[in-house]
């Protein structure tokens, strides 16, 4: 019985041994996966950022910080973004720096196939606090130029807009009736 309990006892030993190795070896895979998830975000970070900075930049001469964007910070976690370091606009300039931020991540999820965001965008705030005609028609604008260089994804995206640009309305940008104060689209 003695024989027994140590051959028992060797076969415990030989199986922590394995289980130690097998431990050490998913604690390197973790490594690995944390280290590629981190390139990654910073990768799609970086994306981000510029195609906000680009849409920022584009903007009409309505706030002189988004001429020169230093500092893009996004929080996920908590909500929250500024430029940098603030976030104390004029209530049109936070719509049009939410709005390129918005779009600044969908243009990011188009350009990096690593993305599981769904590339598909409906703005229906672009009107929002104030915004000039001629600020959200730019806008519009500026966002469809740069659709267009992703003709060969499939994606999506919506504007809803009392305000349509000239430049594309009544083209294939355009889809539906067009409602007017003779025309509503509830009746």
């Amino acid at each position: 019985e003695q024989i027994k309990a140590v051959e028992y006892l060797e076969l415990l030993k030989t199986q922590i041994e394995e289980l130690k190795l097998k431990i050490t070896q998913l604690r390197l895979q973790i490594a690995d996966i944390e280290k590629g998830q981190g390139i990654k975000l910073d990768a799609a970070m970086r994306k981000i950022k510029a195609n906000t900075a680009y849409i920022l930049q584009n903007d009409l001469e309505r706030q002189v910080e988004f001429k020169k964007p230093q500092n893009i910070e996004i929080d996920f976690l908590r909500d929250t973004y500024s430029l940098n370091g603030s976030n104390n606009f004029s209530a049109s300039s936070k719509t049009y720096f939410k709005n390129a931020l918005l779009f600044g991540i969908f243009f990011a999820s188009l350009e990096l196939e690593f993305f599981r965001y769904p590339r598909f965008i409906l703005c229906d705030n672009m009107e929002d606090k104030g915004m000039e005609k001629v600020r959200t028609q730019n806008f519009q604008e500026l966002i469809t130029r740069m659709a267009e260089k992703y003709k060969e994804k499939t994606f999506q995206i919506i504007f809803t807009t009392s305000m349509v640009s000239d430049s594309l309305n009544n083209t294939a940008h355009c889809v539906g009736e067009e409602y007017k104060q003779s025309k509503k689209s509830l009746l």
